[in-house]
């Protein structure tokens, strides 16, 4: 979520205060608790004053040696102690099948925006209003920071020029905001869809935002191949970490009202053809290799990218097919 919410410690952490004696992530729980001492953490044991790598903050406000209340939240505060837990630093838990090298948890709950928005739609009078509130605001569940929330309508007026996926769309005569206009017209009954039954408009508009995920996928994909090649070169925080983000927003949490679960359904409408579902999988992790130093390699992220995309073509094909 993109605000605080005041929580009750977990068993084991310590109220604000002075000192801390480290904290101990759960691997089980995904909860951070501070003032635990080396003997008493069975899972992963951080030193007291550890500081993450990876947003520069401390675990725990006690026995931090440099506080910064306004850009780090602390695990021993109420307010900040509860403010999801998943995302702790170093620790990346598989999503889906995919292994991600870097912390891409609120990327992933995109699929709870397209769940809300999808929700407000539902019955004789779909909410128009309110889904067209949580497409240009957000819906609280993917953020960018604390107080920022991403939203849908960022992806769809995002301009990806120079990248192949968006510049084959472009190239065809469409504008850099296509998604924006088309989905604005649906939720407006403006335009072509002025004078549309509410199933025309709400079955186009909810297909239009799993196509638009799946586009702003491929601008990740194509993001993690121009930093590996950029003067910085491969990183697990550069490069490795937009890969890890294209499979986020494509699969989201749990591969519900995402467009992975599109080609799940498409496959099971063409039993004898390609098998998308799983088989995009190994593609997503060859990619991750080859934009990760040490394993790196242009033309193979290239290539496991391509077949990325010739994959959701198949899947966007066979839905053209059914409807």
């Amino acid at each position: 979520a993109c605000s605080a919410t005041a929580v009750t410690l977990p068993t084991g952490a310590s109220a604000v205060g002075s000192v801390s004696a480290g904290s101990c992530y759960s691997m089980s729980t995904h909860i951070v608790s501070c003032n635990v001492a080396e003997s008493d953490c069975s899972d992963n044991w951080y030193a007291p004053g550890y500081v993450s790598s990876r947003n520069g903050c401390c675990h725990c406000r006690g026995s931090c040696g440099s506080i910064d209340d306004a850009s780090c939240s602390y695990y021993d505060i109420s307010g900040s102690a509860g403010i999801d837990k998943t995302c702790v630093p170093e620790a990346y838990p598989a999503i889906g099948t995919y292994l991600p090298v870097s912390n891409v948890l609120e990327h992933s709950q995109i699929n709870a925006d397209v769940a809300l928005f999808n929700e407000a739609l539902k019955g004789e009078s779909p909410g128009y209003a309110a889904a067209k509130a949580i497409y240009e605001e957000g819906g609280g569940n993917s953020c960018k920071s604390w107080t920022q929330a991403r939203t849908l309508k960022g992806f769809a007026t995002k301009d990806l020029t120079g990248e192949s996926f968006a510049d084959a769309f472009y190239a065809s005569g469409l504008a850099v905001d296509f998604w924006d206009a088309e989905i604005t017209a649906a939720l407006d009954g403006t335009g072509k869809y002025e004078g549309l039954s509410n199933t025309k408009r709400v079955t186009s508009v909810k297909k239009c935002v799993l196509g638009l995920v799946t586009y702003y996928a491929s601008h990740e994909l194509e993001a993690a191949i121009q930093k590996a090649a950029g003067s910085s070169g491969p990183s697990d925080s550069g490069s490795g970490h937009a890969w890890d983000e294209g499979w986020a927003f494509y699969y989201g949490t749990d591969g519900s009202s995402s467009p992975w679960e599109v080609s799940v359904k498409r496959d099971a409408n063409f039993p004898d053809g390609a098998v998308v579902e799983t088989g995009i999988v190994p593609y997503f992790n060859s990619g991750l290799v080859a934009v990760r130093e040490g394993t790196y390699s242009d033309s193979a992220a290239k290539e496991a990218r391509d077949v990325i995309y010739k994959m959701w073509a198949v899947t966007y094909l066979r839905a053209a097919y059914k409807y």
